[in-house]
């Protein structure tokens, strides 16, 4: 005899698919040791779809490439940037977060 699966009633989304869970330090942290997350405070780099109050991952592990945007030392703050032969890094953005919804 074959096993022959009978819903009854509508499916049920949540009890008919397995999923795995996701976990954004394995989706978004290559490098736990080396990462550090910072909050955006400038409107600056909304042309590349980064806003004011989004996290910026930064991992101070990874060499960057040119063009890429990474955090340098100003004075006594950070800043985006990006990178070129000129600029020192102090670390390469490897993704942000941004909240859809305040808090």
């Amino acid at each position: 005899m074959d096993n022959v699966r009978i819903n009854k009633g509508f499916p049920n989304a949540s009890l008919d698919a397995e999923t795995t869970p996701l976990d954004l330090n394995k989706l978004l942290i290559k490098s736990s040791v080396s990462t550090y997350l910072f909050t955006v405070e400038t409107d600056q780099w909304e042309n590349v779809e980064i806003f004011k109050n989004d996290i910026a991952i930064i991992d101070r592990s990874l060499k960057p490439k040119k063009g890429e945007l990474i955090a340098v030392v100003s004075g006594d703050q950070f800043q985006l940037a990006k990178f070129n032969n000129q600029t020192q890094p102090w670390g390469v953005v490897t993704a942000t977060i941004h909240r859809h919804r305040a808090k």
